[in-house]
C-alpha cells in the first residue's frame, strides 16, 4: 500500500494511468471520494470489472441460438429453446434468458442446467398450445430457475360452470420440478391447465421462494403441488384463483407408504379458490 500511495512522480503517473482506463464520470467519482488512494483502487477496480465479466461469461445466453431481446417476439421459439438447453447440458453452464417473450408450442422444454431471466415482469415463456399439453418448462436436475414467468395459455372460463365443462380445459400445465435439490426463486405462473408448481413423485430437498400461482384450471388446478415429497420448503409463496387447493402436500396414487413428509410453508397464502368439482359432481373441494 504505502508504494501506491508514495508522492512524487509515481504518484502523478498512477493517476494519469487510471484516467485513461476508466470512463470520465467514474474518474471524477474516484479521485473526489479516495483523493490520494487513486493507485490503491486502480487495482481494486480492475478486480472488480474481471469479476463482473467473469460472471456474464459463466452463462450460456439466449443470443447463443439466435435469440435476442429485440428479436421477434410472435414466432415460435420451441426448437430454439430445446437446442439451448441441449447445449447447456453439453457445456455445463446454466441459462441467462434475457427480457423478452419465448414462444412455446406446447412442447415441454426441459432443463437440466440453472436457468435465470432478466424479472418476472420482463422474462416470459408463454405456450401457445391449444390443446391438452404437459408443462412448459421442466427441470430434470438439481439446479436453480429463477427471475421469469411462465404462462400454460389456459382455455377460457365458461359462461356458466356445469358438469360437462368444468375440467374441459385446453392449454399447458405450468412448472414441474422433476429433480431434488432444486431452488426456485422469484418466479411466477399463471393461466395453466392443472397444477402452477408441481414437485414430482418423491422428490426431495426443493425450496421455493416469492413464487406466485394465479390462475389454475380444471379438476387439479392447484397453486403448488407436491407428490409424495420429502423436505419442501415454500416461503413467501402465493397461490391465487384456483380450482381446486391452493397448496397441496399429496399421495401419489394409492403408492405404498407414498406420503408427504417435512413439508414447510413460511409466509404464504392462498385465495380465491372456486368452482371446486364437488360442485359438478366430482370429488375435489376448495381449500
Amino acid at each position: 500500500m504505502s508504494a501506491s500511495m508514495g508522492g512524487g512522480p509515481h504518484r502523478r503517473s498512477c493517476a494519469k494511468n487510471l484516467r485513461k482506463k476508466m470512463r470520465r464520470s467514474s474518474e471524477r467519482h474516484v479521485l473526489t471520494i479516495f483523493s490520494g488512494k487513486v493507485c490503491a483502487f486502480q487495482v481494486y477496480s480492475n478486480c472488480m470489472l474481471s469479476d463482473t465479466k467473469e460472471d456474464e461469461e459463466r452463462y450460456l445466453t439466449a443470443s447463443e441460438v439466435g435469440l435476442y431481446d429485440s428479436g421477434d417476439q410472435q414466432a415460435d421459439t420451441t426448437a430454439q429453446l430445446k437446442a439451448l438447453a441441449v447445449m447447456a447440458r453439453q457445456r455445463s453452464l446454466p441459462v441467462l434468458l434475457g427480457p423478452r417473450v419465448y414462444l412455446t408450442n406446447g412442447e415441454t422444454i426441459f432443463f437440466s442446467t440453472s436457468v435465470k431471466g432478466a424479472g418476472r415482469a420482463l422474462t416470459l415463456i408463454k405456450s401457445t398450445a391449444t390443446t391438452e399439453a404437459g408443462p412448459v418448462v421442466a427441470i430434470s436436475m438439481s439446479a436453480t430457475i429463477e427471475n421469469l414467468s411462465i404462462d400454460g395459455n389456459v382455455s377460457p372460463d365458461p359462461h356458466v360452470w356445469t358438469e360437462s365443462n368444468y375440467d374441459c380445459f385446453t392449454g399447458s400445465e405450468g412448472l414441474l420440478i422433476d429433480a431434488d435439490e432444486v431452488a426456485v426463486r422469484s418466479v411466477r405462473v399463471s393461466n395453466v391447465r392443472r397444477a402452477g408448481f408441481k414437485v414430482a413423485f418423491r422428490r426431495k430437498k426443493v425450496t421455493f421462494e416469492d413464487c406466485e400461482a394465479e390462475k389454475c384450471r380444471g379438476n387439479f388446478g392447484d397453486g403448488f403441488i407436491a407428490m409424495a415429497a420429502r423436505d419442501v420448503l415454500y416461503r413467501n409463496c402465493r397461490a391465487r384463483d384456483f380450482t381446486r387447493i391452493g397448496f397441496v402436500a399429496d399421495t401419489y396414487l394409492d403408492a405404498a407408504k407414498a406420503f408427504c413428509v417435512a413439508i414447510r410453508y413460511e409466509y404464504c397464502a392462498a385465495e380465491d379458490g372456486h368452482h371446486g368439482s364437488i360442485l359438478f359432481g366430482g370429488t375435489e373441494y376448495n381449500a
